[in-house]
């Protein structure tokens, strides 16, 4: 009878503080992934072309987001077109980050990801500088525009950092970058 009496007690009160301990722990969890384990792995023989891949669409973005700014300029584009451009750039150097170089090309990479880096800060200064210019007073565009060129000298220095390594590649491979060009194409 005791222990009919203690589980009827018992049951409620586990029940109670079992839904206080889940209503603590309600919170969405988010996974962690490491940066390592959304690597993928490239091939020695096909990190060459596959880095150059990624060269022409970041080369077609750049162009890209340059032609919107002009369009936003003459009235055909909006702030939101320019910042999807800034996130299309983004995704190409994601893609850089992602990559799991093969040991023979791991010193190089280092030296590409750095490249990669800079250019990140360089759109994030032009992010920046599309906000400024879209707060429309004179003081602000013309802050805007700084802004702007500031970060595109930053996305020149990144693209420098990075240059060794492509000429690098090219004189390794010769035809490298026009297969890329041909693989962009077939891609776009």
């Amino acid at each position: 009878m005791k222990a009919k009496k203690l589980v009827s007690l018992a049951l409620p009160v586990l029940l109670l503080v079992g839904c206080g301990v889940s209503e603590k722990s309600s919170e969405p969890k988010t996974e962690t992934v490491s940066k390592e384990d959304k690597k993928e792995k490239i091939s020695e023989e096909r990190y060459p072309y596959y880095v150059f891949e990624l060269l022409v669409d970041f080369t077609s973005q750049l162009d890209s987001y340059s032609s919107t700014v002009k369009s936003a300029f003459n009235g055909g584009a909006n702030v939101s077109q320019i910042m999807d451009s800034i996130d299309s750039i983004e995704y190409v150097l994601d893609e850089y980050d992602k990559i799991q170089a093969p040991s023979k090309y791991e010193s190089s990479h280092k030296d590409l990801v750095s490249g990669v880096d800079e250019i990140r800060k360089g759109l994030d200064l032009l992010a920046d500088s599309i906000k400024l210019y879209e707060k429309g007073d004179v003081e602000n565009r013309n802050k805007g525009k700084e802004k702007a060129q500031e970060g595109m000298d930053v996305i020149k220095h990144g693209e420098s950092m990075w240059k060794p390594v492509f000429s690098s590649l090219h004189s390794e491979y010769p035809d490298v970058y026009e297969k890329a060009l041909l693989n962009n194409g077939s891609n776009g």
